[in-house]
């Protein structure tokens, strides 16, 4: 019981204790901080560049470093000479380590309802919903602080489909900073004429039908 107690304690921290304002924390970990303070929860050696955000760098977390938590990661900023955290991805234990599986037939799914509760009493009714149809895959997003100088998105994902992380995860990103960061790139890269002039255009759709 400790375990999932400690998971919602942890997810629900960035309501914090400062105020209103405050939605920059998630299980412990500060948006726009720096990232010295956090290798301890990270693998430092699996940090590498977003294969389509080539201004942000991302490491795996340690599992169970979070309690309740057996995966996610942490991404931060790359251009500018402060590493700062810029985006927080957390997943939850398997549904079959839950303190709910003698009650529900998935108690991931409990979890999420749990959350999403949480999640309006706090912040209200989410901005979008992300999931499909099907309901395979449900996930509602929070968009925080709006009409200040910091923007913060949060999407909290429910899923049954297993290349998408079946269970329960929440990814929180910096939305302000992450502009930031790109402008920052861009502005490098023009500098340093990075190459970014191949092709662009498909030449055959073919190519990339399986056959």
């Amino acid at each position: 019981m400790k375990k999932w107690v400690w998971a919602l304690m942890c997810c629900l921290a960035w309501t914090g204790s400062a105020g209103a304002e405050s939605f920059k924390i998630l299980a412990g970990v500060e948006l726009g901080t720096d990232m010295d303070r956090y290798w301890h929860l990270v693998y430092r050696d699996t940090a590498t560049e977003h294969p389509d955000v080539l201004f942000m760098k991302e490491a795996k977390l340690k599992p169970w470093v979070i309690p309740g938590v057996r995966g996610g990661s942490l991404s931060y900023t790359v251009c500018r000479d402060e590493k700062l955290v810029s985006r927080v991805k957390i997943k939850f234990a398997e549904r079959s380590e839950s303190l709910f599986r003698d009650l529900f037939p998935d108690p991931t799914e409990k979890l999420f309802r749990d959350l999403n509760r949480m999640y309006r009493e706090r912040w209200g009714r989410p901005d979008q919903w992300l999931g499909n149809p099907f309901n395979t895959i449900q996930a509602w997003k929070w968009i925080l602080g709006k009409d200040g100088p910091e923007q913060v998105e949060v999407v909290l994902m429910y899923s049954k489909v297993d290349d998408m992380r079946p269970g329960v995860s929440i990814k929180m990103t910096h939305t302000t900073l992450w502009e930031e960061e790109r402008a920052c790139w861009e502005r490098s890269r023009d500098r340093q004429g990075m190459d970014m002039n191949g092709e662009k255009e498909i030449r055959r759709l073919e190519d990339f039908i399986p056959h």
